[in-house]
């Protein structure tokens, strides 16, 4: 799964600079380039503020902007849900942070 590949793809369709995306999710610059070639994980928070700032679906980072695919309606449907989910998950001292792997 290519999610640095489209966070890039997205950015850069919305003329937003690493460096502006970077400082609006308070990433440091370096993360975000290794976020965006794949070569470090990033946690559903974090996807979720990255998602928030472009203004784009959680699913289409997993999925493309595939507007014909039969599962993105239905990963719209449940992603507010999910998300939910894994903040309370990510909050809570007794259950570990979860990563995103990039597959």
């Amino acid at each position: 799964m290519n999610i640095g590949k489209y966070i890039k793809k997205y950015r850069t369709e919305l003329n937003i600079s690493q460096k502006d995306l970077a400082e609006r999710v308070g990433l440091h610059l370096q993360k975000l380039r290794l976020i965006e070639d794949n070569e470090e994980d990033i946690n559903i928070s974090l996807l979720e503020s990255i998602s928030n700032e472009l203004n784009i679906p959680i699913s289409y980072f997993f999925l493309g902007n595939n507007e014909n695919s039969k599962v993105t309606p239905k990963l719209d449907s449940i992603e507010k849900k999910l998300v939910k989910l894994a903040l309370l998950m990510s909050k809570s001292k007794a259950v570990p942070k979860h990563r995103v792997p990039n597959l």
